[in-house]
């Protein structure tokens, strides 16, 4: 669909499509596309205008409904680029170290690792 035909609603600030929420006319993984471009968007305005948004952006597992790798290295380095404008980006994700790191190549970043099954939290 041609993005000239999309708006953000008044009332609930979500992208909609001839007066539909997108949800219900976007396949899964471009619904996952279709959110963070919404999120995104709200995040990079508020590096050129003054805005309420808080200058961070938390996203849990982004790669979604199997989203293609390709797509979620592209979406990583969009989000290191705003890292380096100013922006604080943390991402949680259960993909693999070494398919993180190859698509991390050359994107500055921090990466930390937690062995499977261990809690970012714990007593001391």
């Amino acid at each position: 669909m041609s993005p000239e035909n999309i708006t953000i609603s008044e009332d609930s600030y979500k992208p909609v499509h001839e007066g539909f929420d997108l949800g219900f006319d976007l396949s899964a993984s471009d619904m996952i596309r279709a959110m963070w471009a919404y999120l995104l968007s709200f995040a990079e305005v508020s590096l050129k205008h003054a805005t309420n948004h808080p200058g961070l952006l938390v996203l849990d597992e982004p790669r979604q409904q199997e989203v293609h790798r390709t797509d979620f290295a592209m979406f990583l380095q969009r989000l290191a680029r705003d890292g380096s404008d100013g922006l604080q980006v943390i991402v949680a994700t259960s993909e693999e170290f070494g398919s993180l790191s190859t698509m991390l190549t050359n994107t500055p970043h921090n990466m930390v690792s937690l062995d499977p099954g261990s809690k970012i939290l714990r007593p001391l």
